[in-house]
């Protein structure tokens, strides 16, 4: 066993407890931030962690953006001081009504959601008409996981140009959960990933053709995180 996670005082732990290694959540963060060169362009999920301890460790080294998975955890980064907050889930049934409830009740925060699907865009401005409030949208574009996404292309296009004629929301950007598992070596594995991250980088630019902005792209995930 590495001695790094041996406890001096494992016999005053209660059974089964939850244990975190500072010092390494800490080397952790501060490694991402090498590789990226600082965290401007860093949105972590906390559902990895879903803890106010460990958010106020990212926070304190400069990340300023998160995504979340449920409300609760939204309602957790807001009440620890996060301002620009994704909620990367598909809008379906309640999950509108507590959207916009999450806006309402707290003003200060961007929050943005994600929408793959025109009625999700209908649910979602009807409620946010109803509370008052206006969120934002990102079109949400399959780049290969076959999990959630609309179409690249034309398709996502349309739902942007939906989402503009919606009261009650604005179009925040493009979403992709990221590339499929691939196998082989590195560099075939590479070429997939960055053809799956391609489509979303070709539904901007059909966008920005039509003259419509995109003001931010969320990409990425375990396997493909470095190139996106």
């Amino acid at each position: 066993m590495d001695a790094s996670y041996r406890i001096r005082n494992v016999e005053a732990l209660p059974s089964p407890a939850l244990v975190f290694y500072e010092d390494k959540i800490r080397r952790n963060i501060a490694r991402i931030g090498e590789r990226l060169g600082g965290f401007s362009r860093l949105r972590p999920h906390i559902k990895t962690h879903k803890c106010r301890e460990i958010l106020r460790l990212q926070m304190a080294a400069g990340i300023i953006r998160v995504k979340c998975a449920i409300p609760k955890e939204v309602r957790l980064a807001a009440e620890t001081g996060v301002r620009d907050i994704l909620l990367a889930y598909p809008i379906v049934g309640p999950l509108a009504a507590q959207a916009a409830a999450l806006q309402r009740e707290y003003p200060q925060i961007e929050l943005l959601v994600l929408a793959d699907h025109r009625d999700q865009v209908t649910w979602l401005a009807g409620a946010c008409r109803a509370a008052g409030v206006e969120v934002g949208v990102l079109i949400d574009v399959n780049s290969g996981m076959n999990r959630t996404g609309v179409e690249a292309g034309d398709r996502a296009v349309a739902l942007v140009e939906h989402v503009h004629a919606a009261k009650g929301l604005r179009f925040a950007g493009l979403h992709s959960y990221g590339s499929p598992p691939a196998s082989g070596a590195p560099e075939a594995r590479e070429a997939v990933y960055r053809g799956a991250l391609q489509t979303v980088v070709d539904t901007r630019r059909a966008l920005e053709r039509k003259g419509i902005a995109v003001p931010r792209v969320v990409a990425g995930n375990s396997i493909d995180f470095l190139l996106a």
